[in-house]
């Protein structure tokens, strides 16, 4: 043989995946094992006249192996044994074999080595089977475990289904479009076969708070890099706003401004985004109350006067600025004057989706296109105000305030704040789910088989299927048609790229990034008892006298509460400007204070008043003398006097 025959052969070795098989099979069975052949016997022969190999070590060639043994199914101490024998130990074709073999196996089982490497019945062959028999009862533990998991799996999904079956028939007497709504969501998951395709939940409670620590850190470091680039100039971002401001007028109040405008908001952030810090680093929101013909709004109180045009922002104002912020949303418009006189109005969220705030499409905003530069001026007008949502949104996490729920619904989260389209989203099951939740109507039995053209009116002739329903279909329809909202948002929400806010969020699941960045929907009378932290003030007597209203009338009014004309939302609201509540696992140190006045400076059965700013309920050092109705009267005035101004917090 020359050296470059013997360089080809061996060099080939590595594409026959069939004459060291027993090698690599589990050897459940004894008879798995018997897979190996030697590279140069006549069954080996497809192999050879691939790589051009015959005339080394064919029928014909000098390496050919023409003995029944070598040409039979072997085990793989057969083969190494096969080898070394007598009549081809001193052939270079087959040495090479041998130590390819010891290369590719000598170093299994923490280098033990394969047990075919060795003679039957010496120490090294014991000591591989050994390590053999180990990991061959690790792979079946695993395999048992795997298997098991699969059938709780099929177990599970077969009790959901059960359970699925029985709301609905619950669902029959109570809301017939509910259960219309779900069993048209459950025959499109069939139809796509998507079914039980979702993200999992069950993550650790040591991951869940790795990943809260996390987020944590990423909003401490930009708050720090706001800091870092404001040096000298520390002067934190005041915004004044009316008192009971319309968010559409405010915006273009904003707009107007320009360069001029002070809040940062709608104006771009200059070269380099030089202005960003001032949205990173610190902000104050000041309420203007109005005060008639002029007039400072001033009162006395022990000789001091004090001016109620501002209210200071030590955190109430900000909770009171964002929940109307996110309660506005849905109808922020745009409204302006053609040439020929036609007034017209574009809303920018749709207001017909039960979900939450939905960007409208694009084409919304076709009815200015045929007055050339005014659609021009309105689609930038647009842009900008998408973009002040996102800046608000940024902000308010920021400032450690969870976004509200219905202000984007989870099938835009995963959009917008993870960078994750549906057709890089593994758990369709969930994105169904998701646009079902927003009212989508989808016709997915017809659509199936018809162009994406029918659909998109983008020429694309392309038959829809299962697969490209999540992968052209659902973005066309439902992402790439509001580009002009998502973009902006996006840009507003990591200031042209200076926050990689998504990039830390593609990397947690969908449910984390809910859990940490948004309030936690369906308020219920027991996460808002949760969050109850009572303050007692007095003597012994009077303490165990609050305690007892507290542990009870005020517990149970709470209870009662449940479901009821949105009194707990209302509640929530009074005491810290929020409508909804942090989730617990992501900010389990939140608590509203149930505090008896300790100076008693509220009289006898008077009203109960609210810090906003540090989340706080006051109410009498009497607790009413224990009456749950005296509490419900006196609360429910206080809630309504105060609900349509934040001033008089």
């Amino acid at each position: 043989f020359s050296d470059e025959d013997i360089k080809l052969f061996c060099g080939k070795l590595q594409f026959n995946v069939l004459f060291d098989m027993g090698f690599r099979v589990s050897g459940l069975n004894v008879e798995d094992e018997r897979n190996c052949y030697c590279p140069c016997n006549r069954h080996m022969e497809p192999w050879r006249l691939q790589f051009g190999l015959n005339d080394i070590a064919g029928k014909h060639g000098p390496g050919y192996c023409d003995t029944s043994k070598g040409s039979r199914k072997m085990e793989p101490h057969g083969l190494m044994g096969h080898l070394e024998s007598e009549k081809y130990m001193k052939c270079p074709l087959h040495f090479g074999i041998k130590e390819y073999l010891w290369e590719l196996y000598g170093h299994l089982h923490g280098d033990i080595g394969h047990k075919g490497l060795y003679k039957q019945g010496d120490d090294n062959f014991k000591k591989a089977q050994a390590a053999a028999t180990k990991s061959k009862q690790k792979y079946i533990r695993n395999l048992k475990e795997q298997m098991n998991k699969a059938q709780e799996e099929i177990e599970k999904f077969r009790r959901e289904k059960e359970v699925f079956k029985k709301n609905l028939d619950d669902m029959d007497q109570v809301n017939t479009d509910l259960k219309q709504k779900l069993e048209k969501l459950e025959a499109d998951k069939e139809t796509l076969a998507v079914s039980g395709k979702k993200e999992p939940k069950d993550i650790s409670d040591r991951k869940r708070k790795y990943l809260v620590r996390l987020f944590n850190g990423f909003l401490k470091n930009n708050r720090n890099l706001g800091a870092a680039l404001s040096e000298i100039k520390r002067r934190p971002l005041v915004i004044n706003v009316p008192n009971e401001f319309e968010l559409s007028t405010l915006f273009e109040e904003w707009l107007e401004a320009g360069e001029n405008d002070k809040t940062y908001l709608l104006r771009d952030l200059g070269e380099d985004n030089k202005y960003a810090w001032k949205l990173l680093w610190d902000w104050k929101i000041q309420y203007e109350n109005a005060s008639k013909k002029g007039k400072k709004n001033t009162i006395k109180i022990d000789g001091k006067t004090i001016n109620l045009d501002l209210a200071e922002d030590e955190g109430g104002p900000t909770r009171e600025f964002l929940s109307q912020v996110w309660k506005q949303m849905i109808g922020l418009t745009i409204t302006r004057t053609t040439p020929d006189c036609k007034r017209i109005s574009i809303r920018l969220f749709d207001d017909d989706c039960p979900g939450g705030a939905i960007p409208v499409k694009t084409e919304h905003f076709h009815p200015f296109e045929e007055y050339g530069d005014l659609y021009i001026e309105v689609i930038e007008s647009a842009r900008k105000y998408y973009r002040a949502i996102g800046r608000i949104m940024l902000r308010s996490l920021l400032t450690n305030h969870p976004i509200s729920p219905e202000a984007m619904p989870s099938f835009f989260r995963n959009i917008i704040f993870r960078d994750v389209g549906p057709q890089e989203n593994p758990f369709r099951d969930d994105i169904l789910e998701h646009l079902s939740d927003i009212g989508a109507e989808m016709n997915v039995e017809g659509w199936i088989g018809q162009p994406i053209d029918y659909l998109l009116s983008d020429d694309d002739m392309e038959l829809i299927t299962a697969e490209n329903f999540f992968t052209k279909v659902i973005p066309g329809y439902f992402v790439d048609s509001r580009r002009l909202a998502i973009d902006s948002i996006v840009e507003g929400l990591t200031l042209n790229g200076t926050v990689e806010l998504q990039a830390l969020f593609h990397s947690m699941p969908l449910h984390i990034v809910s859990e940490l960045a948004f309030l936690k929907p369906n308020l219920e009378a027991e996460d808002v008892i949760k969050a109850l932290e009572p303050k007692y003030f007095g003597g012994e007597v009077l303490k165990e006298i609050q305690k007892d209203f507290f542990e009870g009338p005020f517990i149970e009014f709470m209870k009662e509460q449940e479901n009821k004309d949105d009194f707990l939302s209302k509640f929530v609201h009074f005491c810290t400007g929020l409508y909804f509540l942090p989730d617990h696992r992501a900010q389990p140190s939140f608590k509203i204070v149930v505090e008896f006045n300790e100076d008693n400076d509220l009289g006898y059965g008077a009203l109960p008043k609210a810090h906003t700013c540090e989340n706080t309920l006051v109410l009498p050092r009497d607790a009413y003398d224990g009456s749950k109705e005296t509490l419900e009267e006196k609360l429910g005035k206080a809630i309504a006097f105060t609900s349509a101004s934040f001033g008089m917090r």
